[in-house]
């Protein structure tokens, strides 16, 4: 069962005369920041005590935290519902800037702690984000910011840097901010058609595709000299079906063997068409126990023959009722159908 708190008070439970909850859900994404909005009836006798920005609202699942933020915005309708949407607490981060700065290369445990540290400093005790987990194997980090940015926007441009995901986790009664490189997670519970699929669409777009990169790096820098005195990169087999579509790729770089390298690896991932395969499933684990919740960058195996699927696919949305409906989740699967690899490269 799912309850609410406001500021350590109990602010609704199903069924519970004086706490009723009229509707809610809780939105969970991959990249995204977490958000719940949930109904409380004029009956709730907490319904206008919660305040924005300033409360701090948790929401627990049978006794456990799984989320906590701060009210964004309200409505009441005319009956007297009152409409909450609340912010995930990793939007709390935004509330402070950092001054320019420069950074050494170093680890990104030491930036995300030096950040955390000047945050906690300047935020309130009941908003305050503990280190969490960071992936060793995540590569170190170099910063020159010259603008007043906040402490979110770092902490995001440097885990897309290194190639990390931010998330916020619950345990003892704090906050944790880690740093994955994956979630490495696979859940027991399948996707069954014959069980709790509820919609599939199966895409393939060619929006993307190029069949020749000519890529530059600093001060005009090209590949010809590691390239036999071409300035770009083909995909013969890509060429000869689709014909010549060219493409261009910037690269932070002054080194024309690492340049070569980014077009290379970037060529491959664009020189086929993108077929994308997204599922909406309900989480059964809400009435049978026995069953492992579906969590936010799960891997999942996905079964539907009469789509000619069995394939692994991962959570990237997650929409959990707070109210005893059915949780609903979006997974997402995408390849490349023609050659998601770099057969034979030419230049010229």
């Amino acid at each position: 069962m799912y309850a609410g708190y406001t500021d350590g008070t109990l602010l609704f439970a199903v069924g519970m005369d004086g706490r009723e909850i009229s509707a809610g859900t809780l939105h969970r994404a991959v990249g995204e920041i977490d958000s719940a909005d949930f109904v409380l009836p004029a009956s709730n006798a907490m319904r206008d005590v919660p305040i924005k920005r300033a409360s701090v609202i948790s929401i627990q699942k049978d006794g456990v935290e799984i989320f906590r933020g701060s009210v964004a915005d309200t409505s009441t309708d005319l009956r007297g519902g009152r409409t909450y949407s609340v912010d995930g607490a990793m939007l709390w981060l935004a509330d402070i800037r950092k001054p320019p700065f420069v950074m050494t290369e170093d680890t990104v445990t030491y930036y995300v702690t030096a950040l955390l540290t000047q945050y906690n400093a300047a935020c309130l005790p009941a908003k305050q984000i503990q280190l969490g987990t960071i992936d060793t194997t995540l590569p170190s980090l170099a910063v020159e910011q010259t603008e007043y940015k906040t402490i979110l926007a770092l902490l995001q441009e440097g885990a897309q840097a290194v190639g990390g995901t931010l998330r916020i986790r619950y345990a003892d009664g704090g906050i944790y901010l880690d740093v994955l490189k994956s979630y490495n997670h696979r859940c027991a519970q399948q996707v069954d058609i014959r069980k709790n699929l509820l919609d599939l669409t199966d895409k393939i777009d060619g929006a993307d595709l190029i069949t020749r990169v000519y890529p530059i790096g600093k001060d005009g820098l090209t590949i010809a000299s590691v390239n036999d005195g071409a300035t770009y990169l083909a995909n013969a087999a890509a060429e000869a079906l689709y014909g010549r579509i060219d493409g261009t790729l910037r690269v932070d770089t002054g080194d024309a063997t690492a340049l070569k390298v980014a077009a290379a690896t970037y060529l491959a991932q664009h020189c086929g068409l993108s077929r994308g395969i997204q599922v909406s499933a309900a989480d059964l684990s809400g009435t049978d126990i026995t069953l492992e919740p579906y969590r936010i960058g799960d891997s999942v195996r996905v079964v539907s023959p009469p789509h000619g699927i069995d394939t692994i696919m991962t959570v990237s949305k997650l929409d959990t009722s707070l109210v005893g409906d059915k949780g609903t989740m979006t997974l997402g699967w995408s390849s490349k159908t023609l050659t998601g690899i770099i057969g034979k490269m030419e230049g010229g």
